[in-house]
């Protein structure tokens, strides 16, 4: 559907991931060059007003150099199990670390070169779904950064977020840490749960949130003729970086990025 739109010259806006085969996002990111139109991937934790301050921070050299950093981002097991009926065409590496791969290499500001990475199939595909329970990914990256990506789809139901979401990186001269899972709410009913929150309507109808600056930034670049922050090719990076760690688990050994 993506390349067809971009044949009939029209601007689009994928979700995350951009593509699950590093061969279809080139196509896509071609195609949309060879076109002329705006290819955005809403990698939307860009717009998420603590990873907005953790930029700034880094970019004002508040930390230093980046040295080492941490993200988790998981979800109960209710996800794959309840929520998606495809999860078993998915799978934490996919729909969740795609979020963490691009968001750590916007903070650190370099390319990721090689990765090293471990799953396990064991809780899900006992279940029938037939993907990893966890992926774990040590990026490597220019100047020598070393990030550890990490996703999980099984844990409890029992916990009251359905979503962990903790991002960590130290630098040369300080660090940063953000914590976004719990979002200062706590409902206390039948049940404790704590909402993650991706939007809301205001008093005016209006829908705010991270979730939707994305949509609105995009449309802002198809009216004023302008790049937009998530382009075509950061998503085909993610892409890659994520294909990567598949064939290091398949492979047992760390593996080149192939930008």
């Amino acid at each position: 559907p993506v390349l067809r739109m971009i044949e009939a010259g029209k601007h689009v806006l994928v979700e995350k991931p951009l593509a699950t085969s590093l061969e279809e996002a080139r196509k896509m990111v071609e195609a949309a060059k060879d076109a002329g139109v705006v290819l955005m991937v809403d990698f939307h934790n860009r717009w998420n007003p603590p990873f907005l301050r953790a930029k700034r921070e880094v970019l004002e050299g508040k930390i230093g150099e980046p040295l080492v950093g941490f993200a988790r981002l998981s979800d109960t097991i209710y996800v794959p199990t309840e929520m998606l009926s495809w999860a078993g065409r998915s799978g934490p590496q996919w729909f969740l670390m795609s979020h963490t791969a691009d968001l750590m290499c916007w903070l650190v500001g370099r390319q990721p070169r090689k990765v090293y990475a471990v799953g396990e199939k064991k809780v899900l595909k006992d279940m029938g779904i037939d993907t990893y329970d966890f992926v774990q990914a040590v990026l490597r990256f220019e100047g020598g950064t070393s990030v550890t990506l990490e996703s999980c789809w099984v844990l409890p139901n029992s916990i009251p977020r359905l979503i962990d979401f903790q991002v960590y990186l130290a630098g040369t001269k300080g660090r940063i840490s953000v914590e976004v899972g719990f979002q200062g709410i706590e409902v206390a009913a039948e049940e404790l749960s704590h909402p993650f929150v991706l939007g809301q309507e205001d008093a005016y109808g209006r829908t705010v949130g991270f979730v939707q600056e994305p949509i609105y930034h995009f449309v802002d670049c198809v009216l004023d003729d302008r790049p937009p922050q998530c382009p075509g090719e950061d998503g085909l990076r993610t892409t890659a970086l994520i294909e990567a760690a598949l064939r290091s688990i398949g492979e047992g050994r760390p593996v080149d990025i192939e930008l």
